[in-house]
């Protein structure tokens, strides 16, 4: 599975609207910020005090931005990268341009787009009744698709709005078999420091539980939900 960043939010857009901009530093900036959105961080830096050196030497900014590091190469990454679009958006006013946009972090999690956001859940049947002994022990590991939410509590592991939303998908397969089941656990599918891919699938689960010997369980093989462990 591959991530991508809505690259049509580049914020180097306003360029643009100008042909001279446009040709002179819009294909230079967007090429840094792709480095950026690629997790080439170093690459960032470098890229982006060489080109200042040479909006200095053109007098378009009057004295080098000081950038001290901040010990992290992610943060002063993203710093030089706000500090280009900050040099960038003045010029373009000082040439006429109204620019009125802000800039954005492009790994930002509302630019994920919407169906590479997962959680992952755990799914057990309810046996209480004693009816449903064929999937006693066993256990579903599943995805869905997280909607956006502004609150991050709602993104803490096992909360009740993952929770609401894994059973969404839940009741799209298993309603109709009349399996009563119960949800172990909900999470996002998220792995913060894979930066190139930190969402993933059940399907990458399964393959590390084969790994590690578990089967799948014979008599539940095409039943609702089908992949009970």
């Amino acid at each position: 599975m591959t991530v991508v960043a809505n690259r049509g939010t580049t914020n180097f857009e306003f360029l643009i609207l100008d042909w001279d901009l446009k040709e002179k530093y819009y294909d230079r900036a967007k090429y840094i910020e792709d480095f950026y959105v690629a997790g080439e961080y170093k690459k960032v830096i470098e890229q982006e005090k060489k080109f200042e050196s040479s909006l200095l030497s053109e007098n378009l900014i009057t004295k080098e931005i000081a950038c001290d590091s901040t010990g992290d190469l992610k943060e002063d990454a993203l710093i030089r990268l706000i500090t280009l679009y900050q040099a960038l958006k003045q010029i373009s006013i000082n040439s006429g341009q109204i620019v009125k946009s802000e800039f954005k972090d492009p790994l930002g999690e509302e630019q994920y787009q919407t169906n590479e956001r997962k959680l992952i859940y755990i799914q057990t049947a309810d046996n209480s009744s004693g009816n449903w002994k064929v999937y006693a022990e066993s256990e579903k590991i599943g995805d869905a698709t997280a909607d956006v939410d502004p609150d991050p509590l709602n993104y803490q592991p096992n909360s009740e709005y993952l929770r609401k939303q894994a059973a969404q998908r839940i009741n799209s397969y298993m309603t109709t078999s009349g399996v009563p089941y119960q949800i172990e656990w909900a999470e996002l599918a998220y792995r913060p420091k894979d930066k190139q891919n930190p969402w993933f699938r059940d399907k990458e689960v399964h393959k590390v539980l084969k790994r590690s010997g578990y089967k799948k369980t014979p008599m539940l093989r095409g039943m609702s939900g089908g992949k009970f462990h």
